[in-house]
C-alpha cells in the first residue's frame, strides 16, 4: 500500500519531532522528513496497524516496526510511501525522481550506456531513461539494504528494462546477487516525475 502527501501537510510523531529537534536540519529536510514519515504511517494504517514514529537507524534507513517492510521516497515538492506486512514481502523499495534533475555528468557515473539504451526503447527520451536508470538503482537499494546490509556501488549493478514498466537487475557482488535476482521491478513515467519499485518476494517463486 503507498501513500503520498504534499511536503505542507505531513502529521508530526513527538518522537520524530525529538529527532529533528536533535539534528536542527534545515526546513526543507525537516518537511520532507515529516511528509515521508506522515505517508509512512497513512500505509500502516491501511494495513490495520497502529501508528508508531520511525526513527532512523546508524545508516540513516527508517526502523519500520516488526513484522513490517517498507521505503520513503521525496524529492522536489513529491513525497510517498509504500509499506506491507513481512508475510507477504521480504522487502521493497521506491523511489521518486523529478523530470531534469538528473545531470548527465551523473548520469555518466551511475548508468551505463547499454542500462540508459535498454530503458531508452520505452520511455521518450534518454534523459528519462537516464532518470529511470537512476531510480530504479535506487528503488533496488532500497530493498535489498535492509535483507544484505550491504553498501552497493552503482557499478555493481545492472538493471535491464524487460519491456513496459518492468525492469530486472544483475549484481556482481557475490554475496548480494542472490537478493537481487530476486527483484521485481516496476517503472511507471508521468508528466513530472519517475517512479520506481522494487519488490523482493516473502518467498523464492512467490507472486508479490
Amino acid at each position: 500500500m503507498a501513500e503520498s502527501a504534499e511536503l505542507a501537510d505531513p502529521a508530526p510523531h513527538p518522537a520524530e519531532e525529538a529527532h529533528l529537534a536533535s539534528r536542527r536540519l534545515a526546513p526543507g529536510r525537516a518537511a520532507e522528513f515529516r511528509a515521508g514519515r506522515a505517508c509512512a504511517r497513512r500505509a500502516m494504517r491501511a494495513l490495520g496497524l497502529p501508528d508508531a514514529p520511525l526513527l532512523p537507524d546508524e545508516t540513516r534507513a527508517p526502523v519500520w516496526p516488526a513484522g513490517v517492510v517498507g521505503s520513503i521516497t521525496h524529492c522536489a515538492g513529491y513525497c510517498a510511501a509504500a509499506a506491507a506486512k513481512a508475510r507477504d514481502l521480504a522487502a521493497l523499495g521506491i523511489d521518486a525522481e523529478a523530470h531534469g534533475s538528473f545531470p548527465h555528468d551523473v548520469a555518466r557515473r551511475v548508468a551505463a550506456a547499454a542500462e540508459i539504451a535498454s530503458f531508452a526503447r520505452f520511455v521518450a527520451s534518454p534523459d528519462i531513461a537516464a532518470c529511470a536508470v537512476f531510480s530504479a538503482k535506487e528503488s533496488l537499494y532500497k530493498a535489498v539494504f535492509p535483507l544484505s546490509r550491504t553498501f552497493l556501488d552503482f557499478d555493481e549493478v545492472m538493471v535491464v528494462a524487460e519491456g513496459p514498466g518492468r525492469f530486472s537487475a544483475i549484481c556482481l557482488n557475490v554475496a548480494v546477487a542472490p537478493l537481487v535476482a530476486q527483484v521485481v521491478g516496476r517503472l511507471s513515467v508521468g508528466p513530472r516525475h519517475v517512479f520506481t519499485t522494487a519488490i523482493i518476494p516473502a518467498a523464492p517463486g512467490a507472486r508479490p
